[in-house]
């Protein structure tokens, strides 16, 4: 994303390179993209986290949400009309289990206000 790469492209090569894990049968890592446009557009691209929550005025603001299949995965895409004040909060549910056996923690939560 960083150099430009279209988001679709993004999403397919990251999907597609996710390993799985043969116990579970789950994917090893999950992302979550927002993409702010011009301060007008957010796009959400969104795989296996929790889903971002988007906060208006204070209160939950439910976005439409679209899903395709990209090499078998579900990856949820969204476009929000943003306004001043909108807060984006982004987590993963994969912290815990992020560097099993390493001597460190991880903060996998963000937030990002407009």
């Amino acid at each position: 994303m960083a150099q430009s790469m279209e988001i679709d492209e993004c999403v397919t090569t990251m999907a597609a390179t996710l390993p799985v894990c043969q116990v579970r049968g789950i994917a090893y890592s999950t992302f979550s993209i927002v993409t702010i446009c011009d301060n007008e557009e957010a796009e959400i691209i969104q795989y296996d986290n929790p889903h971002v929550i988007m906060l208006r005025n204070g209160k939950n603001y439910v976005y439409p949400e679209t899903s395709v299949e990209v090499d078998g995965k579900t990856i949820y895409k969204s476009k929000v009309k943003v306004q001043e004040g909108d807060v984006f909060i982004i987590m993963s549910d994969g912290c815990v289990h992020a560097g099993v056996g390493m001597p460190h923690g991880n903060l996998c939560v963000g937030a990002s206000n407009i």
